[in-house]
């Protein structure tokens, strides 16, 4: 079955705030401009190819309804993206540093 991928306004915020982090890092003594940018899109295509593979295998993810019913989370790099199934969409809720203590009803 297709379907649609979605993302809520803050999982948007969340990547942002993730691609500026890489790109723009603060550390003044950090790599040069062009392989912080380059590194940004290489997340943003690593991400963007996970988001693909939903639509076909919500499944992949771990069930997680101590956060909310239907919520499943799955890994990537240091961060943690919390999805879940939306009639005929998925839909992207957050993505968080893997960190992050979690508590119910942050990622919904």
């Amino acid at each position: 079955m297709a379907r649609d991928i979605v993302f809520t306004f803050r999982s948007c915020a969340d990547l942002n705030e993730i691609w500026e982090a890489i790109a723009m890092p603060r550390d003044i003594y950090g790599s040069a401009g062009s392989d912080n940018l380059s590194a940004a899109e290489d997340f943003a295509d690593r991400f963007e190819h996970l988001c693909g593979l939903l639509p076909d295998h919500p499944e992949i993810g771990l069930t997680r309804d101590e956060l909310h019913d239907g919520v499943r989370s799955v890994p990537f790099h240091r961060y943690v993206m919390f999805y879940r199934e939306r009639g005929d969409r998925i839909e992207v809720l957050r993505v968080l540093p893997a960190s992050s203590d979690v508590a119910p009803g942050l990622a919904a």
